[in-house]
């Protein structure tokens, strides 16, 4: 059995002879390996936060409001009792993301509607984490933005003339802004412009 903090446990001698472990949690959170092995076959998991964390992922665990280290994959254990254990997942392989749809306007005034594909992959997951509310939210405003500012500076003509300039001033912005959080950018992607009014 495993008792907590506090329990108590009485056995009668003659049954025995017992052994008794005694974990110091106050140190050291961290469950063993070996230990939580032997937790989760007898059901006594009651005191500890299992973590598990898929191939390709890592995960961002905190100890009563503090970060407090970088899980890899595998299975990982935490002892809860006086503290708050909280995990945030992250995945670290490349992912799509696709903004479409895009009224963008022109300095003419003409309004042309784009759609914007990026690939993106999360390098350092502590500062993706803290520096902003969401990285992907904030990957898909930093896409709005800079195609916008860009292209808004521009009129028609100049954009059909220098299609490709356009794209790589916006897509720069994108990844030097994205970079400062943690998030690396890459295949950035445009279709033609359409719906010209």
């Amino acid at each position: 059995t495993i008792l907590g903090p506090d329990d108590k446990l009485i056995l009668w001698t003659d049954a025995g002879p017992w052994k008794a472990t005694r974990v110091d949690i106050a140190d050291s959170p961290r469950v063993e390996a070996k230990l939580l092995q032997r937790l989760q076959k007898a059901g006594k998991t009651q005191l500890v936060t299992r973590v598990e964390v898929d191939e390709g992922k890592t995960a961002l665990v905190s100890i009563d409001g503090q970060m407090t280290g970088r899980l890899a994959a595998g299975v990982a254990g935490y002892w809860n009792p006086g503290r708050k254990i909280a995990t945030k997942l992250v995945d670290l392989t490349r992912q799509p993301l696709d903004v479409t749809g895009q009224e963008v306007l022109t300095r003419d005034r003409v309004t042309l509607r784009i759609n914007i594909s990026a690939e993106y992959r999360v390098v350092d997951p502590l500062l993706a984490v803290t520096s902003v509310k969401d990285f992907v939210d904030a990957l898909y405003r930093a896409l709005q933005l800079a195609f916008r500012k860009t292209i808004g500076a521009l009129t028609l003509d100049q954009i059909l003339e220098r299609k490709g300039t356009v794209h790589a001033e916006a897509a720069e912005k994108v990844r030097t802004d994205m970079a400062a959080i943690g998030v690396s950018v890459s295949a950035l992607l445009t279709e033609p412009p359409s719906g010209v009014s």
